[in-house]
């Protein structure tokens, strides 16, 4: 007779290693598909809208870095609240 102790460890273990089979397939789906995706040839132009109430300080340094960006087709515009 088994005892109950080496039960409960091999049912863990079949816990675990389905879990662990399961990450495995989910990975691979994932990297097929992030492998087929290619990115498209048209962007859509973006807005990007910001809030700038009492923001003399800090506004600058925000447009900057988002007229920065290397998003090909995109707007930024500054809304003073």
């Amino acid at each position: 007779m088994i005892p109950y102790f080496t039960y409960d460890l091999i049912l863990h273990l079949i816990i675990f290693q389905t879990v662990i089979f399961l990450i495995f397939v989910s990975n691979v789906l994932i990297i097929r598909y992030t492998r087929r995706y290619t990115p498209p040839d048209v962007f859509p132009k973006v807005s990007i809208l910001v809030p700038a109430r009492n923001e003399e300080k800090n506004i600058a340094k925000c447009v900057k870095s988002l007229l920065a960006l290397d998003y090909p087709d995109f707007e930024v515009l500054v809304l003073d609240d």
